[in-house]
């Protein structure tokens, strides 16, 4: 069983808080963070079901010991939970953490370290490396859910906005918040598009996911381009019916539903680098 943390999230850009280089943090092997809700982004549950984990979806994959988080701090709600959410059947046996409940300190980081007694670098981790600090990613080791948002939404009411400490309201939790893909990055995508496409049987489906400037077709992708794929406001996800063809009936076609027209051009560009097969939009 992990641990969920539940309250107030936000990254403080202080340095007098958070020092600069200290912005980023590496997380310990045998941990993965999960993120329900990113910066600038909604969390809501009903209050009477108290069905909050069952019904969460999570914006994008959990982060292992190859990533990085931001050092973000988890701040107390005590208006968001009654005694009646601790150990709640419908967190699933996870444990619940609150910043300034049961001995937790309010706030409590990720990291409270130093360069020099934590680490930035996911290839410390690799080299044995751990936090010796008194944060989140000391304290807790397994799978850690966060639960927490800049605003939280309570059966149809907003009950707080939490300060976002100069936050920008696309934050990409785990990634360069800057990263945009180059030629590289399109020509390794299309590497594993090319593969999926090439698997699928005549005449079945793939999924597709569009955002940005990337199209990603079925699976195996490199986490970079997945966290960049679903963080943008504009992803999509539909199908690509596949269409091999033959002697008779040419190069075939690759039918493309459920993809915006906005989008479009994004998924061709996409199928043009690895496929002459005819697309269609459909």
């Amino acid at each position: 069983m992990g641990y969920i943390l539940l309250g107030h999230g936000g990254l403080n850009v202080d340095p007098s808080v958070t020092p600069k280089d200290m912005e980023f943090v590496a997380i310990p092997s045998g941990t993965t963070i999960q993120f329900y809700a990113d910066a600038g982004q909604g969390l809501a549950y009903n209050s009477t079901q108290l069905d909050i984990f069952a019904q969460l979806q999570a914006p994008w994959p959990a982060l292992d010991s190859t990533r990085v988080t931001y050092n973000l701090a988890l701040h107390n709600a005590q208006e968001l939970w009654g005694e009646e959410l601790k150990n709640s059947p419908d967190f699933a046996g996870h444990t619940l953490i609150r910043a300034g409940v049961d001995g937790v300190p309010d706030p409590i980081r990720m990291c409270t370290g130093t360069r020099a007694t934590c680490p930035t670098d996911p290839r410390r981790i690799a080299a044995g490396d751990t936090h010796k600090c008194d944060g989140i990613l000391a304290r807790y080791t397994g799978d850690l859910y966060w639960l927490a948002c800049s605003s939280i939404i309570r059966a149809d009411r907003s009950v707080v906005s939490a300060a976002m400490g100069g936050t920008s309201d696309n934050v990409v939790l785990g990634a360069d918040p800057d990263w945009i893909p180059g030629d590289s990055d399109f020509d390794a995508v299309a590497e594993v598009n090319k593969a999926n496409v090439k698997a699928t049987d005549d005449g079945d489906q793939i999924a597709v996911t569009v955002g940005g400037f990337i199209a990603l077709i079925g699976t195996g992708h490199d986490q970079t381009y997945l966290n960049y794929a679903y963080l943008q406001a504009d992803k999509a996800q539909g199908t690509i019916t596949v269409n091999k063809g033959g002697m008779l009936s040419g190069a075939g076609s690759l039918d493309v539903s459920g993809i915006p027209p906005v989008k479009q051009g994004v998924v061709q560009a996409a199928i043009e680098r690895f496929s002459d097969k005819t697309v269609n939009f459909v």
